[in-house]
């Protein structure tokens, strides 16, 4: 098992990467990425926020043309800003309304993904079986980033 950092510390180097501006290198890299035309986009919402490694992962990639599909969660600041700073962040892409999971849907979050899944406008659209599902958070390159290891999110259960 890893010996993943508790909510304070994530908390405390979520707040020191985003005084200092950072972009932490992602280690890996996403193959063909331009066949894909929706990517989904999943994250904890820090102080409002996102980590800043997904700044990284949006200045690394071309998403002009595609949809973006966010979803994130948080102890209650819902999805915050972050739905206008991926728009400007990539203007060429359509972005989605999001889904936040919080207290109020932690409880039954598998209800909450279904339904927001259903909602989205390209369900049984054009797009068919073209959506990055990938399974995994990006890789942080650094001797302390263990807890971003190649992991399954809890969010993507089901797909």
């Amino acid at each position: 098992l890893l010996n993943l950092p508790g909510h304070d510390e994530l908390l405390d180097i979520a707040t020191k990467e985003k005084q200092d501006g950072a972009r932490p290198e992602i280690a890996d890299t996403i193959e063909n990425f331009e066949q894909y035309d929706v990517v989904y986009v999943g994250y904890p919402n820090w102080w409002s926020d996102m980590p800043m490694i997904l700044y990284t992962f949006f200045d690394s990639y071309d998403f002009s043309g595609k949809t973006i599909a966010p979803f994130c969660t948080s102890g209650g600041s819902g999805l915050s800003g972050t739905i206008n700073s991926i728009k400007e962040l990539e203007p060429e892409a359509e972005v989605l309304d999001g889904l936040h999971i919080g207290d109020s849907a932690s409880s039954d979050p598998d209800s909450a993904v279904e339904e927001w899944l259903e909602n989205l406008e390209f369900k049984n659209s054009e797009f068919g079986n073209r959506h990055s599902l990938g399974g995994k958070m990006p890789d942080r390159k650094g001797e302390n980033d263990e807890y971003f290891s190649n992991r399954e999110q809890p969010a993507q259960k089901g797909f």
